[in-house]
């Protein structure tokens, strides 16, 4: 027969036992709970354009790429890096796409933004450069990038993307960059400024780059942003977002990945379907899209398609000094 005591220690040893057991249990269910279709979807913050380049999102959104990883995706339309940086910095956002400028720029001065996910665009010669830089077809005093000093030029935004190649263009032409006056124009609203003579070159991008040849009244002084002063392959811009949220969130920026990867394979495979892609989620139509020159899409990031960009930026005094391309790709994103 079992003393008092002993059968204290027994029951105690039950509760034990069976504390663990529910513990089990519900581990097991936390385990299994998202194969079942019951787990709540992860929920990212992302900002985006509603322009050409960001192909790959809309196909991750319309064919369901992000559904298939269990991501909820709450998108609104913010312009470059200058807005969307902050924005996470003040914790409203988790996901942006941004010229790799301002990623740099920012980086530069301590912000722990990181490219992470594919779907970025390249400038690719020869057949993905649809930037130029353009005069109008009639003005006889501009012909070249050595013509730009004294005129006026118009770039959509100081501090990224545009200036650098404006920097890069004037540095190989000779043209000192305080030469000329730098007007700031979105670029759906360039090409009539051009046409009207409020300037005299404007640094354009697609599809506005088409619609301008399309009339015949505008003429190239360069082709692609930066008019092949650094290579044949770079990257444009790309997703990013906080060290410290990616390291949070790794699972969810591991399936936001994923997402884009999917996209991207689907691109690759149904290419008759991006013109309509594009147009559904933009302004274009899809003639036009059909006509104007898309940027290239890799499925992974590389390198060597950011480095020239951060060793520019350097060269040509936006930055304080060069550093290595992999302080600013996370470690979680896929390269090649």
């Amino acid at each position: 027969m079992r003393t008092s005591t002993q059968l204290y220690r027994f029951s105690k040893l039950c509760r034990k036992l069976l504390a663990v057991a529910g513990w089990f249990v519900l581990a097991v269910y936390l385990a299994t709970a998202g194969s079942a279709g019951t787990a709540r979807a992860d929920k990212v913050r992302l900002a985006y354009l509603p322009i050409a380049d960001h192909l790959p999102y809309f196909v991750a959104k319309d064919r369901g790429f992000f559904k298939q990883e269990g991501l909820e995706v709450t998108a609104q339309v913010m312009s470059g890096g200058a807005v969307q940086i902050p924005a996470m910095e003040g914790g409203s956002l988790d996901v942006g796409h941004s010229n790799v400028v301002s990623v740099i720029l920012a980086h530069d001065k301590g912000f722990d933004v990181q490219f992470f996910a594919p779907g970025h665009p390249l400038e690719l010669e020869p057949g993905h450069v649809g930037a130029a830089w353009l005069a109008r077809a009639d003005d006889t005093k501009v012909s070249s990038i050595k013509d730009l000093a004294g005129k006026r030029v118009a770039i959509n935004n100081m501090g990224n993307i545009m200036e650098l190649g404006l920097r890069a263009l004037l540095a190989k032409a000779g043209v000192p960059l305080n030469a000329l006056q730098i007007v700031e124009i979105p670029f759906p609203q360039m090409n009539p400024a051009l046409l009207e003579n409020r300037v005299d070159v404007i640094g354009q991008v697609e599809p506005f780059v088409t619609l301008l040849g399309m009339d015949k009244k505008g003429k190239a002084l360069a082709r692609g942003i930066m008019g092949g002063t650094i290579g044949p392959s770079w990257q444009i811009s790309g997703w990013f977002s906080k060290k410290s949220w990616i390291d949070k969130n790794t699972a969810t920026a591991a399936a936001f990945i994923r997402a884009m990867t999917g996209a991207l394979k689907y691109i690759q495979s149904h290419p008759e379907e991006v013109p309509a892609l594009i147009a559904a989620n933009t302004r274009m139509k899809e003639d036009l899209v059909r006509r104007t020159v898309l940027s290239f899409h890799p499925t992974a990031l590389r390198l060597t398609d950011l480095q020239p960009v951060i060793d520019a930026a350097a060269r040509l005094g936006m930055i304080t000094k060069s550093f290595p391309a992999k302080n600013i790709i996370a470690g979680i994103a896929p390269l090649e």
